[in-house]
């Protein structure tokens, strides 16, 4: 079961064949005898599959070399449509208030840079969490290899 609140809420990136992930609530259904033994799923919570890899990820990391510096001067150029930033600045442009975006938090990001006489961890700023979006996990992997990207939950 999903309330009229809820659905309404997320009604816009609802769609038919789409993957739905659902935080729910399982309870009897009812209290009178004619309802005894059967369960009831509430559901509490919409995800689609980006959602809730941004939900529960608690960092994504980035090793960088010598050799990745060029592919390091794009990152913001990366990063800049699925960060906080740009969620803050379309928000306020729109005056909405998308229940959907609320829920969805950005991810920390680290960048660890090694070479041969020492390793460095930089964590980016709160303006700079993303949303784990598909394309920007496509785009890190266009200019990252696989190994040099690493998301932690």
């Amino acid at each position: 079961v999903v309330f009229d609140e809820l659905f309404t809420a997320n009604r816009d990136w609802l769609k038919e064949d789409q993957l739905l992930i659902v935080l729910a609530k399982i309870g009897n259904r009812g209290n009178n005898s004619e309802n005894d033994g059967e369960l009831r799923v509430s559901a509490e919570k919409l995800y689609d599959l980006a959602g809730i890899r941004s939900h529960f990820a608690k960092e994504i990391r980035l090793y960088c070399s010598p050799s990745t510096l060029p592919q390091v001067s794009r990152l913001k150029t990366l990063l800049m449509p699925y960060s906080s930033q740009r969620k803050t600045q379309q928000v306020g442009l729109s005056n909405t208030n998308n229940k959907n975006n609320a829920q969805q938090t950005g991810c920390p990001i680290s960048l660890i840079y090694q070479n041969q006489d020492a390793t460095c961890e930089l964590e980016l700023g709160a303006d700079w969490q993303v949303f784990l979006h598909d394309d920007l996990l496509q785009s890190l992997s266009t200019h990252f290899k696989a190994e040099n990207i690493k998301i932690i939950y």
